[in-house]
């Protein structure tokens, strides 16, 4: 996606994505919560995640090859009115019952070969447990200790 020399920062902020999600999702939140209702947390989920779909579908091209080869077929189909071109995605007759179980095995599979996945998601699990455990440990502790 992109050119030779220009993959730093966009690597970057990919790899930074997952974490720093968890670090500034609980401080967002908290400070969203504290002046406002809890339902504009839910607001603000909802309204980041609509301006991201948006922003990936005007912005990210697709790259997966079988999907450029079927629209550029279709295309072809269209313009020339010519029903023999096709592509191996248009004569593709698996179900979804066959897809499935790959499917789930694959990112299984992904964290046995590859272990910087191992490690990210290993790391990303971390950092979610502690989170976790800080929405029980304080509230329990201004109870018991502070009375609160």
């Amino acid at each position: 996606m992109f050119k030779p020399g220009t993959v730093d920062i966009p690597m970057a902020l990919y790899t930074l994505a997952p974490l720093v999600g968890p670090c500034l999702g609980p401080l967002l939140g908290g400070f969203i919560n504290q002046n406002t209702t809890f339902r504009v947390t839910f607001y603000t989920i909802i309204a980041w995640s609509g301006a991201t779909l948006i922003a990936l579908y005007f912005f990210v091209p697709e790259t997966f090859l079988p999907k450029i080869l079927q629209r550029a077929a279709v295309k072809k189909r269209l313009e020339t009115g010519d029903g023999k071109w096709y592509c191996p995605l248009d004569r593709n007759a698996r179900t979804i019952g066959e897809v499935f179980p790959s499917a789930m095995w694959q990112p299984i599979q992904m964290m046995i070969k590859e272990p910087m996945a191992l490690i990210l998601n290993c790391w990303t699990a971390l950092v979610l447990g502690v989170i976790y455990l800080f929405f029980n440990a304080i509230p329990f502790t201004f109870r018991t200790v502070y009375g609160l």
